[in-house]
């Protein structure tokens, strides 16, 4: 299974790893690190993007690390003196748990947190999870283990991705593995009186159908979801697709776009969707493009798909990465109450990556504007994307860099 990972596709980490031990080239007031992994029992290399909660604390994971050094759920609260950081949770593999944590945490109403693993669990190939706050620390409990029948479980295999809720209490997300054609699943988990119920939406099949859906799912008004694929398309490239509820509990899928038509389309798309308020969808790709990175056009791109008013989407490139201090190789995409988009590169900028703002303009245009460049203990190589909170606030994480080179928590208010 290819799947876009730091640890597969990114040729040119070592020398970004080289350059962040250099002094930051840009660190203004407007960025801090809130905090840096890596001491004791904290966890490390946090992959996912942080949730922020109604009284702005902070919470994420960590890949690896904890008492068990395979992976954290942590907490980040304000006071007086700064940042202070709680471990909830440090999985653990001989304890029926979950392990390697790379998707982001989602909140319900009453302050409980809901996310996955890629592995671990009853068949080693990942749980969705409940951590729930008591009087004497939090209780984790695991709502599913994934994978039921071995490496080809019907029900998905290997949960990349985040959780999101819909308004009567069900979970739903992707497997980028399991299903009849092990090419993933779209699960929706139920809460019962004793268990958790899965259903599975959609199993993909490959080919034109899509394969690999590593990104999380993105709700429409009209209670639709979408996501991508990071391959399989018409071209093998990739896609992004619809999930309708056609009557009942039957849901059809349609594929709005197949990523790779001509050489400069965006390809392997493995982050979610997100929607403006005319309707349009936006997304990254990590590689791709018009401009070339070591020699392949790998750069990756930012990308808009519009309804056509017949039932159609036109797929339009807003923003062609290359390799220099703007960045390049993009990660996930959030959007603002005016349509302003922002993310992150894991390359790029002084070697470490950046934060960048996407702001539309008259007539389709768009302006592109790094608004920090990481380059060392400031954090490095972010492979996640932002966070947006409150007063104009972007939260996010590293997976390098930092007091201790193993990432950070930032805040940057642009």
């Amino acid at each position: 299974m290819r799947r876009w990972s730091l640890f597969s596709a990114l040729p040119f980490l070592g020398l970004a790893i080289v350059l962040l031990s250099a002094p930051s080239a840009w660190a203004g007031p407007k960025y801090k690190v809130l905090h840096s992994f890596g001491a004791g029992n904290d966890g490390y290399a946090p992959e996912a993007p942080v949730a922020v909660d109604a009284r702005g604390n902070i919470y994420g994971t960590t890949l690896v690390g904890g008492a068990y050094g395979l992976g954290t759920v942590f907490e980040l609260v304000r006071g007086r003196g700064g940042w202070a950081e709680h471990v909830l949770h440090s999985f653990c593999y001989t304890c029926g748990d979950g392990y390697w944590p790379q998707a982001a945490l989602t909140l319900d109403a009453l302050g409980n947190l809901y996310g996955t693993t890629v592995r671990g669990g009853t068949y080693d190939y990942g749980i969705a999870f409940e951590l729930s706050p008591e009087p004497d620390g939090w209780t984790e409990t695991v709502i599913h283990s994934f994978c039921s029948g071995g490496s080809h479980g019907d029900d998905g295999c290997q949960p990349y991705s985040n959780l999101i809720f819909d308004a009567a209490g069900d979970l739903y997300g992707t497997t980028g593995g399991g299903g009849p054609s092990y090419d993933g699943t779209a699960y929706e988990l139920s809460p019962g009186s004793n268990a958790w119920t899965e259903t599975i939406l959609h199993s993909f099949a490959g080919g034109d159908d899509g394969r690999a859906p590593f990104a999380g799912l993105t709700w429409d008004k009209s209670g639709n979801l979408y996501g991508t694929t990071s391959e399989g398309g018409a071209y093998g490239e990739g896609t992004v697709y619809e999930l309708a509820r056609t009557s009942g509990d039957a849901w059809e899928e349609r594929i709005l776009c197949s990523f790779g038509a001509n050489r400069y389309d965006g390809t392997d798309p493995v982050t979610a969707v997100v929607f403006d308020t005319a309707g349009n969808l936006y997304g990254a790709t990590p590689v791709g493009g018009h401009n070339l990175c070591f020699s392949y056009y790998d750069c990756g791109t930012v990308y808009k798909l519009t309804p056509d008013g017949h039932g159609g989407w036109k797929e339009t490139r807003i923003h062609d990465f290359a390799q220099n201090a703007d960045g390049f190789n993009p990660n996930g995409i959030a959007i603002d109450a005016v349509g302003n988009l922002y993310g992150t590169t894991s390359a790029g900028g002084s070697g470490g990556g950046v934060v960048f703002k996407l702001a539309p303009l008259p007539h389709g245009k768009w302006k592109y504007t790094v608004l920090h460049t990481f380059s060392g203990p400031d954090g490095g190589v972010p492979v996640a994307g932002v966070t947006l909170g409150g007063k104009g606030h972007i939260y996010g994480t590293t997976f390098a860099g930092g007091a201790y080179g193993n990432g950070v928590v930032f805040e940057l208010t642009p």
